[in-house]
This record gives C-alpha cells, structure tokens and sequence, in this order.
C-alpha cells in the first residue's frame, strides 16, 4: 500500500489526523452486520487500510489482533467475514510484526478462534495457518461438499 507510506513524511498533527479517519472509516465498514457468505469486495480495501495501519505501528499489533478476535466473537457470526478478510491482509502484510513474539497468548487463542470457524472460511484458514507457518489444522471432511464436487464429469472437449 504505497499510499500509507505518506503517513510517515507529512507533519505530525496531519498524520495523526488522517490515522484517525482512516482508522474509524476502516473500522465503520469492517463492523457492518453481514452473512457468513457475503460478497468481500464491499469491505476489500477497507481490510488492507486496517492492515497498512497494522504494518506501521499505527495500529498496535496486539489490538489488531483483539480486535479480530472481538469481530470473530459476535453473536450470530454477523462480523466473521471481515474479521477472516482483516487477518488475511493483516497477516501477508505484517507476519513479521505479528511473529515477533511466537508465543504470544494472543496468538495461540487467535489460532483457537480460527479452528473453530465455519467451513465456509477453510480456504482462508489454511491461508492464514500457512503465512503464518502454524501447522496444518485437522482437515473437517464435508461428505457433501466431496460428494458434491465428485458427481461433476471432466470437460470432455478442448476450448475453442
């Protein structure tokens, strides 16, 4: 996010004020109630913002993630879906912020939280666990998922 580099060389005062705005506008978008399988491009951008603010110390590593953690927590999973997103792009954009202590409590129970998401978030998960070199999960086999994508034949004719 080579925009976010201009945070570091206009005056204090501004600087903190635009940190503030962008802070609060990313925060509004990504605290919407949404289902579980809505589309991510509605809270995208706002996602990096939060994770460009994670990645220079504008945003603490610690409250990022308490913060995805607290959305992960909502009733009804009406926050999963951006909390999944935020730690995506938090994660690729700060793995070394957020590895600077392994073991931290924070991240073992962010780790714990992750496990016990839907399967709707599998492929994010498996995303997070391996940028974050955390072991692979146990793999949840959905007999309906497998058997659903099985039943579907080959292509049998080359493009056109």
């Amino acid at each position: 996010m080579p925009f976010m580099q201009l945070l570091s060389i206009i005056p204090d005062w501004y600087c903190f004020k635009l940190r503030e705005k962008l802070t609060r506008d990313a925060m509004k978008e990504l605290t919407v109630k949404r289902p579980l399988d809505c589309t991510r491009g509605q809270f995208f951008l706002h996602a990096e913002v939060f994770a460009g603010l994670v990645s220079l110390n504008y945003i603490n590593k610690t409250a990022a993630v308490k913060t995805v953690r607290t959305l992960l927590a909502k009733q009804e999973g009406q926050n999963k879906c951006a909390a999944v997103t935020m730690l995506g792009k938090t994660v690729e954009l700060c793995y070394k912020q957020l590895m600077e202590d392994p073991n931290d409590p924070e991240l073992y129970a962010l780790r714990q939280d992750l496990l016990a998401l839907e399967d709707v978030f599998s492929y994010d998960v498996d995303y997070i666990f391996d940028c974050m070199n955390w072991p692979p999960r146990p793999q949840q086999i959905d007999a309906s998922y497998n058997a659903l994508h099985l039943d579907t034949a080959p292509i049998q004719e080359p493009p056109a």
